[in-house]
């Protein structure tokens, strides 16, 4: 396996490994909330945290994001142009990104100046998983603290 690190990687290339129709947002409020609680925090501080993507299709057009799909319906809702991320490659795949090769979880948390509680790297997955409470970033969270 290969993890490539791209600094400006396009986000218009990125989509999300499970996606949500429209539909799903309208009955779930709690979900638009979060996303702007998310957005000012990459105003504030940045991406902390790595996209994790894979390009299913080896036709370097589409790359999925199945760790930090949040983040990447964020940037979208912001029209950034470019991200860093992490894309998981096998060494077959004919479209590698250019970028740095990551060699360990240290490695990420050095680029992204975060701790990771979870790093995982298997050969149709990878999962950079933050070190911070994960429940912090639940939508649903935001739901039961409205009873």
């Amino acid at each position: 396996m290969i993890l490539s690190y791209v600094e400006n990687f396009p986000v218009n290339r990125l989509e999300p490994e499970f996606p949500r129709p429209p539909s799903f947002f309208t009955n779930r409020p709690e979900f638009i909330e979060m996303q702007k609680i998310i957005i000012d925090s990459i105003h504030k501080n940045g991406l902390k945290y790595p996209l994790c993507a894979r390009n299913k299709n080896d036709d370097g057009k589409v790359y999925h994001v199945g760790m930090g799909m949040q983040r990447l319906a964020a940037l979208k809702e912001m029209k950034v142009k470019t991200c860093k991320v992490i894309v998981l490659c096998k060494v077959e795949d004919q479209f590698v990104p250019l970028g740095r090769f990551l060699r360990n979880q240290l490695e990420v948390e050095e680029i992204f100046g975060c701790k990771l509680r979870k790093f995982v790297v298997r050969p149709n997955c990878f999962e950079a998983q933050p070190q911070e409470d994960l429940n912090e970033w639940d939508p649903i969270r935001l739901k039961k603290g409205k009873k």
